[in-house]
């Protein structure tokens, strides 16, 4: 199909660009989409196009007025609520069919998205306007001071140093028996916002897993699940080094350090550093190339559930946000965006994705 010819899908382009899309019209436009990777193609240049006539000049009221007149009997009845639903599944339907179908299957390290000079986010009020909970620490044999989080449950406390720390779900962080005196040593399994506190005379020193980073005085996001292989490290001010065996990455804010122990690789990405931290107060969850098993990964912490995916197939990447859809709304999009025939079956309460 050729979509310079048919002006049905240059309007559900439009309508995706400014945000009015309804829920029948993603799909049918992610279907056009992952029909072919010259749809792919195509989209993505129409979208380019349109993005730069609707915001590019003070003219962009006066074009966009023209078009809703044009195409009056399409956007009758269009509601409120569908402009905001372009923050939950319909950007991850249509950015992931323009990224999938393209068959981007194994990492890249030369993505480097715009990010806006202002875009650095004020994340420390969020870390004050949590209220500390009464974590009780245990102590163990070796006089380390473990911290826990039930799933689900999002917690502050302040470290001896006083350092302020944020612990999502399901995460363990651990202090070594002689924090704050030579060092500031700690291990993370799970995730995490520090706003390290600062002292010129002892390194922070973070370890998850196979990484370590070492930092002085900065605010950063980390979310490193031992049981994932997959840790993302997002600088939001300050400076942060990191160490993955033998190399070391230097990060300046507005950086993330992806580091994929399954498949062995590692890359740094400019980024919008407030999506890091939208898990303190929303629960959004967006995905800028993330490999299909984190996506699960992430998906099954958000929704309590189990999500099991083939491995062949665990590289694909997606690019999206989830918001308020439920468990089977997202997977059910993911099926029919991806670039290869996929399968979701629930059994017991237990999902299932494979290649068919």
């Amino acid at each position: 199909m050729n979509m310079m010819k048919d002006s049905y899908i240059n309007l559900l382009i439009m309508k995706y660009v400014t945000g009015v899309l309804t829920d029948s019209e993603a799909v049918r436009l992610s279907k056009w989409i992952s029909e072919s990777p010259e749809n792919a193609k195509l989209f993505k240049e129409e979208e380019q196009t349109l993005l730069s006539q609707v915001n590019s000049s003070a003219e962009a009221a006066e074009f966009w007025t023209s078009f809703k007149n044009r195409n009056a009997r399409e956007f009758e009845g269009v509601r409120k609520r569908k402009i905001l639903r372009r923050s939950g599944y319909l950007a991850m339907t249509l950015s992931a069919a323009a990224v999938v179908v393209a068959a981007v299957l194994t990492w890249t390290n030369d993505r480097t998205p715009a990010v806006e000079p202002d875009a650095q986010p004020q994340v420390i009020a969020q870390v004050q306007s949590i209220p500390e909970q009464e974590i009780k620490p245990e102590v163990t044999a070796k006089s380390q001071t473990v911290y826990t989080t039930q799933t689900g449950k999002i917690s502050r406390i302040s470290l001896p140093d006083g350092t302020k720390v944020i612990l999502n779900g399901d995460s363990r962080l651990t202090l070594s028996s002689s924090f704050n005196r030579n060092a500031r040593e700690v291990e993370l399994d799970g995730e995490a916002f520090f706003d390290v506190a600062k002292d010129s005379t002892r390194l922070f020193i973070i370890r998850c897993g196979r990484e370590s980073y070492i930092v002085r005085g900065t605010s950063f996001n980390i979310s490193s699940y031992n049981s994932d292989g997959y840790s993302v490290a997002t600088l939001h001010e300050g400076a942060l080094e990191a160490r993955v065996d033998a190399d070391i990455i230097n990060l300046v804010p507005g950086e993330e350090l992806r580091v994929d122990d399954n498949a062995l690789t590692l890359s740094k990405h400019k980024v919008n550093v407030e999506n890091s931290t939208n898990w303190i107060s929303t629960t959004r969850i967006v995905f800028e190339d993330t490999p299909l098993r984190q996506v699960a990964n992430r998906l099954a912490r958000k929704y309590q559930v189990s999500i099991n995916v083939q491995p062949e197939i665990g590289n694909i990447l997606y690019t999206g946000v989830n918001d308020d859809e439920t468990i089977d709304e997202v997977l059910r999009l993911l099926e029919i965006t991806a670039p290869v025939s996929l399968s979701v079956k629930n059994l017991n309460g237990s999902y299932h994705i494979s290649k068919k």
